[in-house]
């Protein structure tokens, strides 16, 4: 028979200590088991049969793929926002920090986290997950392209130009 451990909170191992010597908690434990299991299988049958889950899955799929472009193109937009806003240094080291290949641990700039926030909230998504993730991804990849298309123009002394010319046609 396979054996398995469960936790308990202390204030309810506390409740048990008085009768714990007098059930049989294993028994109770798999009863419990198994009165649970037994609700899912019957719930995933009677689901079965009602619900088309073909249809559900395809559904599903594109209103996720839907909101993918949609929290792309917000985290691109916004980006493009802060771009207008954001001092010298604080662009640059965001551009060039290093941090960024775990995307779902990355942190943006508090102005730019602010944003993030509002659009999540708007959309009853959160700040962590796959919505977040798809968001922060188009955000830094846009501020990273702007980054790329101006720092030699920002570092070459002799250059006339308006840098302002490198984010049209991004908008």
């Amino acid at each position: 028979m396979a054996r398995i451990s469960i936790s308990i909170p202390d204030k309810l191992m506390k409740r048990l200590e008085p009768i714990k010597d007098s059930i049989n908690i294993s028994r109770l434990c798999r009863e419990a088991l198994e009165q649970r299991i037994s609700a899912f299988e019957r719930a995933a049958r009677r689901e079965g049969d009602v619900l088309d889950l073909d249809s559900l899955v395809v559904r599903l799929r594109e209103e996720k793929d839907a909101s993918g472009v949609q929290f792309e193109e917000v985290g691109r937009q916004n980006a493009l926002a802060w771009l207008n806003t954001v001092s010298y240094v604080e662009f640059k080291n965001v551009a060039e920090a290093s941090e960024s290949s775990n995307m779902e641990k990355y942190k943006l700039p508090r102005s730019a986290f602010r944003d993030m926030k509002q659009v999540m909230g708007e959309a009853n998504a959160g700040c962590e997950g796959a919505p977040a993730i798809t968001y922060k991804t188009a955000w830094l990849d846009h501020v990273r392209s702007v980054w790329s298309q101006v720092v030699d123009r920002l570092e070459d002394t002799n250059h006339k130009e308006p840098v302002a010319a490198a984010t049209e046609g991004q908008e």
